[in-house]
């Protein structure tokens, strides 16, 4: 599997140009994997971390047979720490490209604990290096940036920096190693990112759109706390700083009922109703707020809606 799907995967070379001493200029490199994700006949669209366009004046794909060329950033998307890099096909560069496939898409959520799993990319620190490890436990509906997405955890390695691909035993692509669940203090197990919680963002990136933000973290208020007289909705337990939902007024502690006049008691359909809204949209949401007494007050914001 790691071999087949080798062909997929890609170096993503960021260039920096940079000042010595003597006022010359000095090209540094760094190396990050990538994963062909798509292609048509005049594009091919790359996934690969965040981290390889920080600061980078160009970007350069080397593929397994080893030939190399341009790159260009088709979108970045901060929330989750992916790019999609496109690589134009030209009469020239086409019979290189064609060793170049596109890995399948499939879908986490059939994923189960004990199955196992093959991780690519760069999960030893050095491009096309490989692990392999079991899906030791399943968190399922972990608060991200606007929805709600299950973490596999596994005893594999990985380097969410530099790029860790992770496949199922038929070769597809479920999932990403993440560094967002962890820190410097406390590192724990690998955490995988599932792929099918992002499938509407990365249809997005690969046609070089903006995803839709409001920008909270939150949960369902479930109905155990809803009996204790707790409106049901979206919990805000914590927003992006400087985001859409934090400049209109909206606080953490509200509970979020309706987005666009339509009800969000589940963060499934909270999350419905943000795909329906483009950049700049203005939309009105309606939180109950805690005041008094612990009494709730409806309040309405008009939020303008931002892009990932």
């Amino acid at each position: 599997i790691a071999d087949r799907t080798d062909r997929s995967v890609v170096a993503v070379n960021s260039v920096k140009t940079q000042k010595d001493w003597f006022d010359n200029s000095v090209q540094t490199s760094g190396l990050f994997s990538g994963i062909v994700i798509a292609r048509t006949d005049s594009e091919l669209m790359i996934l690969t971390t965040g981290k390889a366009l920080e600061n980078a004046d160009a970007l350069k794909v080397t593929f397994n047979g080893g030939g190399q060329t341009d790159a260009v950033q088709k979108r970045l998307d901060a929330p989750s720490g992916l790019a999609v890099l496109s690589v134009s096909v030209t009469d020239a560069n086409r019979k290189m490209l064609d060793s170049a496939t596109a890995v399948e898409l499939g879908n986490s959520y059939q994923v189960k604990r004990g199955d196992p799993l093959v991780l690519t990319g760069s999960p030893q620190g050095t491009v096309h290096s490989v692990d392999y490890g079991f899906a030791s436990y399943i968190a399922r509906n972990v608060s991200v940036t606007d929805r709600s997405a299950d973490v596999i955890y596994t005893d594999g390695k990985g380097n969410a920096s530099d790029g860790t691909w992770v496949l199922n035993t038929d070769g597809q692509l479920i999932g990403w190693v993440t560094d967002a669940f962890t820190s410097e203090e406390n590192k724990g197990p690998t955490m995988i990112s599932g792929i099918s919680d992002y499938k509407s963002v990365l249809e997005h990136m690969t046609n070089g759109q903006a995803s839709p933000l409001l920008g909270i973290t939150g949960a369902e208020v479930t109905k155990e706390v809803q009996d204790q007289g707790v409106p049901a909705g979206i919990y805000v337990t914590s927003q992006n700083n400087d985001g859409p939902t934090y400049r209109a007024g909206i606080q953490a502690g509200d509970i979020i009922t309706s987005v666009g006049g339509n009800k969000t008691e589940t963060m499934q359909e909270y999350t419905a109703e943000l795909e329906k809204l483009h950049a700049e949209d203005s939309v009105k949401v309606t939180v109950m707020r805690t005041g008094r007494e612990n009494a709730y007050t409806p309040l309405e914001f008009q939020v303008t809606v931002g892009a990932r």
